[in-house]
């Protein structure tokens, strides 16, 4: 289609659908990254009893080029890793620690800062 906007909603579907196909393969829950809500403030997850890991958080907002080394030689700064995960897309990564007070530290000292150039 000649329509701009059809063309981003059908490119924006892709992606979901391909990052939901990738975390099914990794072993994600899904239901991690679905809420329901008003607004963002107050949405909830889908399954309130899914407990939340300790271990493990989600890097969002990669740039497009992003590789799995890039991300390595930033994340292995906040202690060892168990796995490091990068979506297709490659804008979305998964980051485990082996250490849960690992993972709380390089939260802390990752959340929202830039990741070349975008924020984590």
């Amino acid at each position: 289609s000649d329509n701009l906007a059809v063309r981003v909603a059908l490119g924006e579907t892709h992606v979901l659908r391909e990052t939901k196909e990738w975390l099914k393969r990794e072993g994600l829950k899904i239901d991690a990254f679905e809420r329901k809500g008003a607004s963002l403030l107050s949405a909830s997850s889908q399954t309130p009893s899914a407990a939340r890991s300790t271990d493990t958080f989600i890097v969002k907002h990669l740039p497009p080029k992003t590789t799995e080394s890039e991300l390595m030689e930033v994340f292995t700064k906040g202690g060892a890793i168990a796995r490091l995960c990068l979506a297709p897309s490659k804008t979305v990564a998964v980051v485990q620690y082996i250490e849960e007070k690992n993972a709380k530290n390089a939260f802390k000292k990752f959340a929202f800062k830039r990741l070349g150039t975008s924020k984590a």
